[in-house]
């Protein structure tokens, strides 16, 4: 039988005072707000729900509001945001105050902790919060995060497990003062520890993550020549320019590379790019499509959970035009998906909500996310240990 301890930690840090909340009235009218706003600007709000149950799902929040308080409201807001089933329209109130020193990543093994204010819970496998188990906080959680693409709910998750704010919302605690986490641990053993908001605190990282090659070069992009291996690997974090080292300068040098090494494979890793200007590589993608590697299918693209928006158009241009080889998990981001972002604010609780103004149908038939050519997935123990599942399989091929 496994020993059971309680670790209380009591952050002295300055927990967040509740902020004001808003009234009733204003709850209201923040919703008709929302009401007559998106379907307006939205470029096809009713793609996946139809107009008649957008409105029932306002006229159902209306007449409950009296007896919400302000965190059942949001809650219910995510829910009517998540059910137009697009990926890039979102609700964004500022939940900052709430948020647990204490970060978590879904692997295939459950979740676990990542990042900690304090060191004894990193890597800790989570299994309750307030005696609830993660089957049931999983549940509660698909009712407000888009869940269609598993990858996008994987990295949804974590960005909510730790905020008070939304764990009330959903009933998961009674009270934005503190929650109990149960945790398995590194030494199988159970503990719990009653956290508290802090969003100041400053959180240290499991060791072995930083270990990882896909974290290792410097600046948004870069690349890494493996002599023993004959292969280049370039990482790709951010579909954005480097004012002091264009991406054209790295291309040249990268196509020199090339030229000079005559590398039996490429590996592009973009599993952690979430997007930006997805235009940013065409050139080098263009200067790949003839070259030997795309012929030759020495060319392999990394994609995961995190490769979202313009890095999934540039893993899909890579994989039309160069032959490409995926490899890694699903991306969260759809094939076909509505984007080109634009946002506005409620009036009285100043949220976000984002909405999309295009549609993108790069891939005429791919529906859902982008499947890799080789699945591998993220692995815990991988983690722990630094291992890079994903590149060691490269190798062996």
């Amino acid at each position: 039988m496994k020993k059971h301890f309680i670790l209380f930690l009591l952050f002295i840090g300055i927990i967040p005072v509740s902020q004001a909340q808003i009234s009733k009235s204003e709850m209201r009218t923040d919703l008709y707000f929302l009401r007559d706003t998106l379907p307006a600007k939205h470029l096809n709000l009713f793609a996946k729900i139809s107009r008649s149950d957008f409105e029932k799902s306002i006229v159902s929040l209306d007449a409950r509001i009296d007896t919400l308080d302000e965190e059942s409201f949001f809650t219910e807001i995510f829910q009517i945001i998540k059910a137009i089933g697009d990926e890039h329209t979102r609700f964004r109130p500022d939940l900052s105050p709430y948020r647990l020193p204490i970060r978590f990543t879904l692997f295939k093994e459950g979740c676990f902790v990542t990042e900690a204010h304090q060191s004894e819970l990193l890597l800790g496998k989570l299994i309750a919060i307030n005696g609830i188990d993660m089957e049931e906080i999983i549940n509660r959680f698909k009712k407000i995060l888009y869940d269609e693409n598993p990858s996008y709910f994987d990295i949804s998750l974590p960005q909510y497990l730790n905020n008070t704010y939304i764990l009330k919302g959903l009933g998961i605690t009674q009270t934005k003062d503190s929650i109990t986490c149960t945790f398995l641990n590194t030494d199988h053993k159970t503990i719990s520890a009653v956290l508290k908001p802090d969003p100041k605190a400053k959180l240290r990282k499991a060791p072995s993550s930083t270990e990882l090659r896909a974290f290792k070069g410097k600046g948004i992009y870069g690349q890494i020549y493996d002599k023993e291996q004959n292969l280049i690997y370039v990482y790709y974090r951010s579909c954005q320019q480097d004012k002091k080292y264009p991406f054209s300068t790295f291309t040249r040098e990268l196509l020199d590379t090339i030229a000079n090494r005559h590398p039996q494979k490429l590996i592009i890793d973009l599993r952690y790019n979430g997007g930006g200007n997805s235009s940013i590589m065409d050139p080098l993608i263009d200067s790949l499509q003839n070259g030997y590697l795309s012929h030759e299918h020495k060319l392999y693209v990394l994609i995961g959970k995190q490769t979202f928006s313009s890095a999934l158009l540039n893993a899909m241009s890579l994989k039309k035009q160069c032959q490409a080889i995926l490899v890694g998990e699903a991306t969260a981001g759809s094939v076909n998906h509505y984007g080109e972002v634009r946002k506005f604010e409620l009036p009285y609780s100043q949220a976000i909500v984002t909405y999309s103004t295009k549609y993108f149908e790069t891939w005429k038939g791919h529906d859902g996310a982008l499947i890799p050519d080789k699945t591998i997935p993220a692995s815990v123990e991988d983690f722990k240990r630094g291992r890079d599942s994903v590149l060691e399989y490269i190798y062996r091929q």
